[in-house]
């Protein structure tokens, strides 16, 4: 689990049970991880969700789907060289920038 995993996991331990159905399984992941997705800036924006039992593992890519985008030109932007120009350079070194107790 990645950085949304504390608001994924406040879910789980708030709702699970022994003895959950199939599909109250399902749910409940998904409210665990949109919480993640929904908490967390770092977090990606579709719920996948594996099932594994003893009749196998069965795999529910995008079971959720957000942050879709509604436009997409298939564009493929460039920007020559010097479009920004550039201000001021310099050289630091990273024992001038701090204090180095011997």
């Amino acid at each position: 689990m990645g950085s949304g995993s504390l608001a994924a996991m406040s879910v789980y331990e708030a709702n699970y049970r022994d003895n959950f159905t199939r599909e109250e399984a399902i749910e409940c992941s998904i409210k665990a991880i949109e919480s993640g997705i929904k908490n967390d800036l770092g977090s990606g924006s579709n719920v996948d969700v594996v099932v594994i039992d003893g009749n196998g593992t069965e795999y529910l890519r995008n079971i959720r789907v957000y942050n879709q985008k509604a436009y997409n030109a298939n564009t493929q932007y460039t920007f020559p060289s010097g479009t920004s120009s550039v201000i001021n350079t310099y050289n630091l070194t990273v024992s001038d920038a701090m204090d180095i107790d011997s």
